[in-house]
C-alpha cells in the first residue's frame, strides 16, 4: 500500500507505509494489565483451583456474567495465566504460584498498588514539563506513608532472586558470627533467605522505623527474627563500625537514591565490609547507551515521577561507581530467567 503525500515544497511524494503494529502493541499493553487485575479481583484462579473448569462453571461459582467469563478467560489463556482443553480451563503455574490470595506469593497486593501507581503516570507529561515529581518516596515522611504497604506487596518479586543470591553466594558456608546488613530492608526479602539458609549468622536491618514494622512481621513470619537486629533510621545518618560486615544488601535502593547519594552509600558500604567482604546490589539495568532494555528504561521515567533525583544505572556506571570508590572486582550475576539482564551485581572489598 501507498500514501501520496503532498508537501508545502514540492510535488507529491510517495511513502510506503506499514501497519502501525508497534504503536498498537503500546497502546494495548495496559489491557493485559487490566484483565489480570479484574481475574484477580472476581478471585477467578481460585475458583478454577477448587475443580471448576468451563466457563459456564465458573461464571456459576464466581457469580459472573457468563459472556464476561469467557471473553476473560479466553484472554488469560492468550497471554499464558490459563490454558485451555476442550472448553476446560486450568491454571498456568504463574498463575498457581502468584494469583491465588492466601498462597505465600501472592500478587494481588502489588496489583492493586500498581494500579494506584499508574495515576502518575497520567501526568507524565507535566511532570516532563516543570521537572518536578509527582512526589519524593524517598524523603523520611513520604516514605513512612508510601514504602510499608509497597513492601509489602513486592515481597513476591524479590523472592525468588533473593534464595538465588543466597545460593550463589554460598551463605550457608559463612562462618558462625558472621554479620550482614540489609540497608533499606523493606520486608526483609532479601535477608530472610540468607538467614534461612545459616542459623549461625546475623542480620542488622536498617530502615525508616515504620518501615520496620514490615521486616519485623515479615522475619517473624518466616521464623529467622531470632537473628536480627532492627536499627531505625536514614542510612546517611548512622553511625555503624568500620569492617564490621561480611556482607551488605542493596536490594533496589540505588534508584531512589540518586547518582550523588548513590555514590555517597556505596562508599559508605566499603568502609563498614570487612576486607574480602561482598555488596550485593538489586537494580534494574539498562545498557551502556541507556536507550534500552525496555523494563528499565520505563523504570528510569518512574523514578523521574517519584524521586527528586532517582535514575537507573548501567552496569557500566555502576562498576565506575564501585571502583573508584575502592571495591575490586565485581560480577553480574546469572539469573534463571533473566538471559543476559540479570538484576543482580556483586563486588567484593
Amino acid at each position: 500500500m501507498k500514501l501520496e503525500m503532498k508537501s508545502e515544497a514540492g510535488p507529491a511524494e510517495e511513502k510506503s507505509q506499514l501497519p502501525p503494529m508497534q504503536l498498537m502493541q503500546v497502546l494495548h499493553t495496559p489491557w493485559a494489565f487490566y484483565a489480570v487485575r479484574a481475574a484477580v479481583e472476581l478471585d477467578l484462579f481460585s475458583v478454577i483451583k477448587q475443580g471448576k473448569k468451563t466457563a459456564c462453571e465458573i461464571s456459576s461459582q464466581a457469580n459472573i456474567d457468563p459472556r464476561g467469563a469467557e471473553v476473560l478467560l479466553n484472554s488469560l489463556v492468550a497471554l499464558g495465566f490459563l490454558s485451555k482443553h476442550e472448553d476446560k480451563f486450568e491454571n498456568a503455574e504463574v498463575a498457581e504460584t502468584y494469583l491465588i490470595p492466601n498462597t505465600p506469593l501472592f500478587m494481588g497486593h502489588y496489583i492493586k498498588i500498581n494500579a494506584e501507581m499508574q495515576k502518575a503516570w497520567y501526568q507524565l507529561a507535566d511532570v516532563i514539563r516543570s521537572g518536578k515529581p509527582v512526589m519524593e518516596v524517598n524523603q523520611q515522611i513520604v516514605a513512612e506513608e508510601f514504602f510499608p504497604a509497597l513492601a509489602s506487596s513486592i515481597f513476591p518479586l524479590n523472592f525468588f532472586n533473593a534464595n538465588v543470591v543466597a545460593r550463589e553466594l554460598k551463605i550457608d558456608e559463612l562462618a558462625k558470627g558472621s554479620r550482614v546488613l540489609d540497608v533499606a530492608s523493606g520486608s526483609a526479602v532479601w535477608s530472610i533467605p540468607f538467614a534461612q539458609a545459616n542459623p549461625e549468622i546475623s542480620i542488622d536491618a536498617l530502615d525508616f522505623p515504620q518501615v520496620l514494622n514490615v521486616t519485623k512481621e515479615y522475619a517473624n513470619k518466616f521464623g529467622v527474627d531470632s537473628r536480627y537486629k532492627f536499627i531505625g533510621g536514614d542510612w546517611h545518618e548512622c553511625k555503624l563500625e568500620s569492617n564490621s560486615y561480611d556482607v551488605v544488601i542493596l536490594g533496589h535502593i540505588l534508584h531512589s537514591e540518586g547518582r550523588v547519594r548513590s555514590e555517597q552509600l556505596i562508599a559508605w558500604c566499603q568502609e563498614i565490609l570487612k576486607p574480602g567482604g561482598q555488596l550485593v546490589i538489586a537494580e534494574f539495568f539498562l545498557d551502556k547507551e541507556k536507550t534500552g532494555p525496555v523494563p528499565p528504561a520505563l523504570f528510569a521515567i518512574n523514578m523521574f515521577l517519584a524521586t527528586a533525583n532517582g535514575c537507573v544505572f548501567s552496569q557500566e556506571e555502576l562498576e565506575s561507581i564501585l571502583k573508584s570508590k575502592g571495591f575490586g572486582k565485581s560480577r553480574r550475576l546469572e539469573m534463571p530467567g533473566y538471559g543476559k539482564e540479570s538484576p543482580i551485581l556483586i563486588a567484593s572489598k
